[in-house]
């Protein structure tokens, strides 16, 4: 019977946990999702400017270590 009890006393604080949970979830308001969503974008374009900057950058030095081999190339000839 203790058991039982105990089970029963753990289910009832998980139960009042989700009502607080979902309560919280409610009392967002549009302004806050809107700011959420705001933020889910600036971290989306940040992560493409920031691949996009690595792959001119990765162009940016082979050119230069081509020129640069050709220079060599030519000096020597």
């Amino acid at each position: 019977m203790g058991e039982n009890d105990d089970s029963d006393i753990i289910e009832h604080h998980v139960e009042e946990e989700m009502e607080k949970k979902g309560s919280l979830l409610e009392s967002v308001g549009p302004s806050d999702r809107e700011a959420h969503s705001s933020t889910q974008s600036s971290h989306r374009l940040l992560a493409y400017s920031d691949a996009l900057i690595s792959i001119i950058a990765t162009v940016m030095v082979r050119i230069h270590i081509r020129f640069n081999e050709q220079r060599l190339t030519h000096a020597w000839t």
